[in-house]
């Protein structure tokens, strides 16, 4: 050691130089080195998304944005359910859940709202812990406590610190979106006109298909340069089937095995005992009443102005007074708004400072009944009640003066009511059996359906904890780990009495249309849960509208990825799609030389094309261009419309029904449908009712009966405003957006 230290003594002018030197590049250099080599940490948190305006987002940022808006989507499915559960329709929370969309937290969705509440900030909005407080009154509409929502934080193992954080961005969200459709709504009477004839004015048709692929030999193949040039503006684009446009990037596909318990194979009305029937009925006697039935339909729109009337209690010995009854019924209801609505108010005004709580959730209002507002409704029951006897008096004190004996039918005439006032009557019970035992009978095969499924479910998870103990094993062995052995789901299905399937690998457009694909899962369609970060093997309970159950799991998926040109079959699919767009401009030519032929013909499109036998005209039905379906009022709860089903045009679309109705009565058109596999000859019959009628019927129909036809303008127009936002934004994606859900399963 002291040779070193001797050496420096004797050279430590040159050594101090030298060192001096060294520190300098390492100051200088050395950073700039690493930053270009790059390190596990910074790979495992690459940058996802970067604005010019806002910052960047990490992996990191995103999935702790996705957990977070996890959590606020899961305490409003709660809210949801309390309501539910409480009988309120609860406008507030199913409005906040639609914003959140059906995927809330994939990272499309993430971005999207962390994006609008940084817009928000800049345009100078701010949430405090006041408006979340109020916000969250407006949801639960005072019927959720507090400790019911601390409650759900624990389960869900977050902190209301988390949640307020989360609740503020999406309150931004959700308001900048609000300032955005605030002139939506206001629209010339015209434009309301053209919206209500599209749920209303039925268009009978003649129709004539001219399809692509009759045509698709006839054009020459390209020249390879060119055909690969197509692919390559394509190759990236997920193919979809109702889309006019290419796609060569296949689709994800999910292969699915599944159970499925038909409800009616379950029912045996048979099963439900006499006795059972008897003490339903004796229960739920009240449901039965004879005498409430005649008063349904005096709970008309047009007696809202009865209550005006009750405070005036010098009317209430006119004649007029004798409808007390509709004005008690009508009463209670603003009575009860008035009690909601004005707690959460209260609470918002003063509850930030005025209520000491160990929790912010304390201040949310919670109020089953409203006793302070009960004590205005028994003041308003004697003018309802008395005025009916008041009647027969003032009658009988006239004929009572003249002669006493015909006061007396008067008098036995006031008898019977009195009696069927004090003892309501009820609907026999021999009326009522068929309905109680049909109801019974359902609701024993609800029971064994149950049964049925949670004893497979059981099995199935046996299978998934072996399974997941195999994947782990292989991981560490490689090729020497063995699978479980797979369960025989037909063997299993028909010892339970229920049906088993096998899906195959499909894509989420085919899924759609199979019947497990119509189920909702998880207060979900099933499609998004089984597409979405759904493991394998983990089984999941889903149910249909006609009630038929099924239990299901993932056993295999291939990922959305796109196509090499070098593999097998890619380049006949791409000639054949380059094929069928230039066929397209030939079919288009000769319906229009049809369509020629039947503007000069005084025919039918029938009679035009029934002597060549290659030509088939379609007759639908007459149809409306969107409709609710068996559903006149379905916009009043929330469902939107949707495009109408016209049988024997295949796939529609938006864009057939705009050129079915532009045209006028006798007139022929070319219409094509939505994927441009065929255009279609159409001769407009007849539209129906009169437009006199439908003018006289739309002023007279509230906007909210058919505005939900404009929601897919809206749609349109808020795609455009989120677009100009990245743009504006500069907001650009490092990689592409993963579709699989964030957060944590419950």
């Amino acid at each position: 050691m002291a040779g070193p230290v001797k050496w420096f003594r004797k050279h430590r002018k040159p050594a101090f130089a030298i060192l001096t030197i060294f520190t300098m590049f390492a100051f200088v250099f050395i950073p700039i080195l690493l930053d270009r080599i790059p390190q596990r940490g910074d790979q495992a948190n690459a940058v996802v998304v970067s604005t010019t305006r806002y910052g960047r987002l990490r992996e990191s940022d995103i999935r702790s944005l996705a957990h977070e808006r996890y959590i606020v989507h899961a305490l409003f499915q709660n809210i949801a359910q309390v309501l539910m559960q409480k009988r309120v329709q609860g406008e507030a929370i199913q409005s906040a859940l639609a914003f959140m969309g059906s995927d809330p937290t994939s990272e499309r969705a993430v971005v999207e709202t962390w994006l609008m509440a940084q817009r928000a900030e800049e345009l100078g909005l701010r949430v405090n812990d006041d408006a979340i407080y109020a916000f969250l009154n407006e949801v639960t509409e005072g019927k959720v406590p507090g400790d019911q929502i601390e409650q759900r934080l624990r389960i869900l193992q977050t902190s209301e610190q988390i949640l307020i954080h989360a609740l503020g961005r999406e309150i931004l969200a959700m308001r900048l979106r609000e300032m955005f459709g605030l002139g939506l709504p206001g629209m010339p009477p015209a434009q309301r006109y053209d919206y209500y004839l599209r749920l209303n004015r039925q268009a009978k048709i003649e129709a004539l298909p001219v399809a692509v692929d009759k045509f698709v030999d006839q054009v020459p193949d390209p020249a390879e340069e060119e055909l690969g040039a197509f692919f390559e503006k394509y190759k990236d684009r997920v193919y979809s089937p109702d889309s006019p446009e290419p796609g060569f990037r296949e689709p994800h596909r999910v292969d699915v095995q599944y159970f499925k318990a038909q409800r009616e194979s379950f029912v045996d009305p048979k099963e439900v005992s006499e006795e059972a029937i008897r003490k339903f009925y004796e229960q739920n006697k009240k449901n039965y009443l004879e005498q409430e039935l005649p008063e349904l339909p005096k709970l008309t729109p047009g007696k809202q102005e009865a209550p005006k009337n009750i405070p005036d209690k010098a009317e209430g010995a006119k004649p007029q007074a004798a409808k007390p009854e509709g004005t008690k019924t009508e009463g209670a209801k603003p009575e009860g708004t008035k009690t909601e609505g004005a707690k959460p108010g209260a609470k918002e005004k003063g509850g930030g400072s005025a209520v000491p709580s160990k929790s912010p959730f304390r201040l949310v209002s919670y109020e089953e009944k409203a006793p302070k507002a009960e004590p205005s409704q028994p003041k308003l029951e004697p003018p309802a009640a008395k005025p009916a006897p008041a009647k027969p008096e003032a009658a009988t004190a006239k004929p009572a003066a003249a002669a006493g004996a015909a006061a007396k039918p008067e008098a036995a005439a006031a008898k019977p009511a009195e009696a069927k006032k004090g003892e309501p009557k009820y609907i026999p019970l021999d009326k009522v059996r068929s309905e109680i035992r049909a109801r019974l009978a359902d609701d024993l095969a609800e029971q064994k359906v149950r049964s049925v499924l949670t004893a497979l479910q059981a099995r199935m998870s046996v299978y998934q904890r072996q399974w997941v103990d195999y994947k782990a094993r292989a991981k560490t062995r490689g090729d020497s780990a063995t699978p479980p052995p797979e369960l025989d789901f037909a063997a299993m299905a028909k010892e339970k009495g229920v049906k088993a399937f096998r899906t195959g690998l499909v894509a989420a457009f085919q899924m759609q249309g199979m019947d497990i694909g119509k189920s909702v899962a998880r207060d979900t369609s099933f499609v998004n849960v089984i597409y979405g970060a759904w493991p394998e093997h983990r089984p999941v309970l889903s149910q249909d509208t006609p009630g038929d159950s099924y239990l299901s799991w993932k056993v295999a998926e291939d990922p959305e990825h796109s196509l090499s040109w070098e593999d097998a079959g890619v380049r006949g699919r791409v000639l054949r799609k380059w094929k069928e767009i230039q066929a397209r401009d030939l079919a288009a030519k000769e319906a229009e030389r049809l369509a020629a032929a039947a503007r000069q013909s005084s025919k039918s499109l029938k009679d035009l094309a029934a002597p060549q036998k290659d030509l088939t005209v379609v007759s639908p039905e007459p149809f409306t261009w969107m409709t609710f379906g068996a559903f006149p009022s379905a916009w009043v709860y929330g469902q939107p419309p949707m495009l109408s089903n016209v049988k024997g045009v295949e796939a529609g679309g938006v864009e057939f029904m705009r050129d079915v109705f532009r045209l006028r009565p006798g007139e022929t058109g070319l219409a094509w449908n939505q994927p441009k596999t065929a255009v279609y000859v159409v001769r407009l019959v007849q539209y129906t009712p009169p437009d006199s009628d439908l003018w006289t019927r739309f002023l007279n129909t509230p906007a909210e009966a058919y505005l939900g036809v404009a929601r897919y303008d809206w749609s349109a127009m808020f795609q455009t405003w989120k677009d100009d936002l990245e743009t504006q934004a500069g907001l650009k994606w490092h990689r592409a957006a993963a579709k699989e859900r964030g957060g944590e399963e419950e």
